[in-house]
């Protein structure tokens, strides 16, 4: 499962602790009963998650940090079972007294790996932390980086890539400049000849905080870049090759001009995602008028139709911490507002829902739910409506649960939703479909194609068959 999709944390803030909050919402946005659930580690005045990853048995990973009185913090992961409770051993604090924890995941072993920094102010070595499954720490882990010759190292986002290496995004700084950086280590935490990337974009001050892989192998990647004499940054999106060749020949990096992300730790541009067809979704805190813009760049770095979504209204503060993709590219927005409820200062929380765009663009089906007997087909057409701007394209089962298309040499099972034909193939070739995938109830998928901004619409389909 991704992370942050349908879960979400915040801190809790009140006059003396800070406890560790873990919400869970269903798919329709509802907070599920029981929840959410609250934690004080013994000794810890401040317990502050950031990211968090549901394991194959439902089990909760949070990684965060938690502070004490004398002002030392602790890079802090805990394990909750799937109904909220602390999971015995936990939490662990993997470095400190100076540390702090941000992105999770699970790798494909099943261990669980974390990403942050380390040193006397929490910013010195980049620091990657890993257990194993049953909530062992690592054998040699945690791990510390530094970019040779720099004072600070941060690490943010992390992903384990398509070839099994681990892409850590954050920044690095020296004399004063502040740059972005990406490193790329194998599986047993090795940085690879040639990394990490440290880009500067001329402003003096840049981050980043996410990181996620494209279905080519691109590394997208989400952040800031601002003037060091700014109370403010501008969101930053941008992609990588798989080499480390920052894309600017196909338009990146891209500045987000109506951002205003404020310095703070952890920033006000939690994260972004790149989702199926390689769209890159990002949120920012626009400072002017505090409220919440969601956008979404495509791969040839346009805005696309649609975005910016707006959060917000007058009366309230509010600040992004997360956003992230589900399987449907959905986008979710995650954060909190701030405002005065006429005795104290209070903060909710806030997870907002956005379609991948006008229009679907994972291709949705209708299927036939009564399908009719029939020994040969002899013809297929279709009826498209007058406002129409997709495609439709088609399977054909003779049972309603295998499905086949046309391959230009016979009909043959369909893996996927991309193998279907148009009505006109359907139609030229449907004479050798009972032959070949045999006789019995016809049932029928129309799948519509949309690029995002255009409308399907199918009235009607015409069969021609023989009982």
């Amino acid at each position: 499962m991704a992370a942050g999709v349908i879960a979400n944390m915040n801190t809790y803030y009140s006059v003396f602790t800070g406890e560790l909050i873990v919400s869970k919402h269903d798919r329709n946005g509802q907070l599920l009963p029981g929840w959410p659930v609250t934690y004080i580690g013994e000794g810890y005045r401040w317990n502050e998650g950031h990211n968090v990853v549901v394991d194959a048995e439902g089990n909760i990973w949070v990684s965060g940090y938690s502070g004490t009185v004398d002002n030392k913090y602790y890079f802090a992961i805990w394990k909750l079972d799937p109904n909220g409770n602390m999971m015995e051993g936990f939490p662990q604090y993997p470095t400190g007294p100076m540390a702090y924890g941000n992105q999770i995941i699970i790798d494909s072993n099943g261990d669980i790996v974390a990403c942050g920094g380390t040193g006397p102010s929490r910013y010195e070595k980049m620091a990657l932390v890993k257990y194993r499954r049953e909530g062992t720490p690592a054998e040699g882990w945690p791990r510390t980086y530094q970019v040779p010759g720099n004072e600070l190292n941060f690490a943010y986002g992390l992903i384990e890539d398509d070839d099994g290496n681990l892409v850590v995004a954050g920044f690095t700084q020296t004399s004063g400049s502040t740059d972005a950086a990406l490193w790329k280590l194998d599986a047993d935490g090795n940085v690879l000849d040639g990394w990490p990337k440290v880009w500067d974009s001329g402003m003096g001050y840049d981050e980043y905080y996410s990181v996620s892989q494209d279905a080519n192998g691109d590394y997208c990647l989400v952040g800031i870049a601002r003037d060091p004499t700014w109370d403010h940054g501008q969101l930053l999106v941008t992609r990588y090759s798989k080499e480390g060749e920052q894309l600017t020949s196909d338009g990146w990096p891209q500045i987000y001009e109506g951002s205003g992300l404020r310095d703070y730790s952890p920033p006000d541009s939690w994260s972004g995602c790149v989702d199926s067809a390689g769209n890159i979704a990002a949120a920012a805190t626009c400072q002017s008028d505090t409220h919440v813009d969601t956008v979404k760049y495509t791969s040839d770095a346009a805005m696309a139709g649609g975005f910016p979504k707006v959060y917000g209204g007058e009366g309230f503060f509010d600040v992004t911490r997360y956003c992230t993709v589900d399987d449907m590219d959905n986008v979710y927005t995650v954060g909190f507002s701030e405002f005065e409820d006429g005795t104290q200062t209070v903060y909710p929380t806030f997870i907002v829902k956005y379609p991948p765009a006008a229009y679907s663009t994972v291709k949705p089906a209708i299927v036939t739910n009564q399908g009719f007997s029939y020994s040969k087909l002899t013809g297929f057409s279709q009826t498209l409506g007058a406002e129409n701007q997709g495609t439709v394209a088609y399977q054909l089962s003779p049972d309603g649960e295998d499905w086949y298309y046309h391959d230009g040499g016979g009909w043959v099972e369909a893996a996927d939703k991309d193998q279907a034909n148009t009505a006109s193939e359907v139609n030229e070739r449907i004479g050798s479909f009972a032959e070949q995938a045999g006789g019995g109830t016809l049932y029928i998928k129309a799948i519509l194609v949309s690029d995002g901004e255009q409308t399907v619409q199918l009235e009607s389909i015409t069969v021609n068959y023989e009982e």
